[in-house]
């Protein structure tokens, strides 16, 4: 293990799904390279932002966001911040999202993500911020997972899933039944689907 990489001895087998064409020159390497966890999308950094991140990670598993937060006070790079946003959905840490999204400049999301904070579950909110980060197949889970199925349904209706937003609303959220089957006459209206609309 070298910060920020995993390294692992290969199979023979992945070496022959490595290989290129017929004829071509086969992989003679037995050792691959992964990123760690909190370093995905960071591969390539400067020193300074990999100490920055390791420092970072450190003190964040200890419980000293003070110097947690110091650690990263210098950095500049968009896509270290939105690494560790993503890597706050994971590990449910909304309190270091807030600095992560002021840094990227994503005001949306830090609006989102204040306004959810009313909801009385974690993973509500968390899967709030996964919305915000594209982080789609996460916040379907969290929503799931905390059985806030009027959230769900919010989902799947933004994300066009009607379908999925028609079942969950007549197997778990009775009570935005017909509001979920009006929304969807007026998406089919929209979208010049008038016949569908009136059945």
């Amino acid at each position: 293990m070298e910060v920020p990489h995993y390294y692992f001895a290969k199979k023979p087998e992945a070496e022959k799904k490595d290989e290129i064409e017929p004829g071509g020159v086969p992989l003679h390497q037995m050792v691959a390279r992964r990123p760690m966890r909190d370093f995905i999308g960071l591969e390539e950094c400067d020193k300074m932002t990999c100490e920055a991140m390791l420092n970072f990670s450190f003190y964040l598993t200890i419980g000293d966001m003070d110097e947690a937060f110091k650690s990263i006070k210098l950095i500049k790079s968009e896509a270290v911040w939105e690494n560790m946003a993503c890597m706050c959905v994971k590990t449910q840490r909304l309190d270091v999202a807030k600095v992560c999204l002021g840094n990227m400049g994503h005001a949306r999301g830090a609006k989102a993500l204040r306004e959810a904070e009313r909801e009385p579950e974690l993973e509500a909110r968390v899967a709030m911020l996964a919305v915000q980060l594209g982080m789609l197949e996460d916040a379907e889970q969290l929503y799931k997972q905390c059985q806030r199925y009027d959230l769900l349904n919010k989902f799947y209706q933004a994300s066009d899933q009607w379908q999925k937003a028609i079942e969950i609303a007549e197997t778990q959220d009775r009570v935005h039944l017909r509001t979920t089957y009006y929304n969807y006459a007026k998406h089919l209206e929209a979208i010049a689907e008038r016949n569908f609309a009136i059945t």
